[in-house]
């Protein structure tokens, strides 16, 4: 009701302007009577004023209802993707909740489709990794990031750690596999282990001899970087 009043006032303020403004613009010749015509009929600029408030006001409704409509529409969205199973009751419940908020709907479409994500492939992640990478999306600052982008960007990273540590634990074992996630080293350890630990070698050098193959492997620069020494595919000696 507020809202109309406002409305009828600004209307009816511009439309007396306009018939002031009609009756005495024919008195008007310079500029000094232009500026003395302002200060004496304040209702012309007050007017303009009111006009663009109301420009302002109209505007700011329409966004309002399409924000609103879009927001009711997402919603049914990630129903139905909670129907078809494709995120879970509590990501819907969190959706629900990020709808209500201030948060764009640009934002919390990326964490809606990182959410539908992580659920395809969560037979490959470790259950509290999961749960982790769960609640990182959930609580993701975009504040922190420099766009969306860079944010979708630092999800995916903490995705794939999590899948590395998953694959190394089930093709290493619970104890190597954790070892090699947080990449620490050791005497004896394999060529293989190594880069699936650390990944793909910046330069491996190889030098084969007499009796055996020896194979420097390199990450970064050799002289500040990890350099680890194999013979025969295995570890003999590491610098980290």
């Amino acid at each position: 009701m507020k809202k109309i009043l406002l409305l009828l006032s600004i209307l009816l303020i511009s439309f007396s302007s306009c018939k002031e403004y009609r009756r005495i613009k024919r008195d008007i010749k310079t500029t000094s009577e232009i500026s003395n015509f302002l200060f004496s009929y304040p209702i012309i600029p007050i007017s303009i004023i009111g006009g663009a408030l109301l420009l302002m006001f109209i505007s700011s409704i329409s966004n309002s209802k399409k924000d609103k409509i879009a927001r009711e529409s997402f919603l049914a969205k990630a129903n139905e993707l909670k129907l078809s199973n494709s995120i879970t009751s509590e990501n819907y419940e969190h959706i629900s909740v990020l709808i209500n908020s201030k948060l764009t709907i640009q934002k919390i479409e990326v964490i809606l489709n990182n959410l539908i994500e992580i659920n395809k492939i969560s037979a490959k992640i470790l259950p509290n990794d999961f749960v982790l990478l769960t609640d990182f999306i959930y609580d993701i600052d975009f504040n922190n990031y420099r766009d969306i982008n860079s944010a979708q960007i630092a999800i995916n990273r903490k995705g794939q750690a999590y899948v590395n540590h998953y694959l190394l634990v089930n093709k290493y074992g619970n104890d190597i596999g954790e070892k090699l996630y947080n990449k620490e080293s050791w005497i004896g350890m394999t060529k293989e282990q190594v880069i699936d630990s650390y990944g793909t070698p910046t330069d491996i050098q190889v030098e084969v001899l007499k009796t055996k193959t020896k194979e420097i492997i390199i990450y970064g620069n050799k002289s500040s970087g990890e350099v680890f020494t194999c013979e025969d595919g295995i570890v003999s000696k590491f610098k980290k």
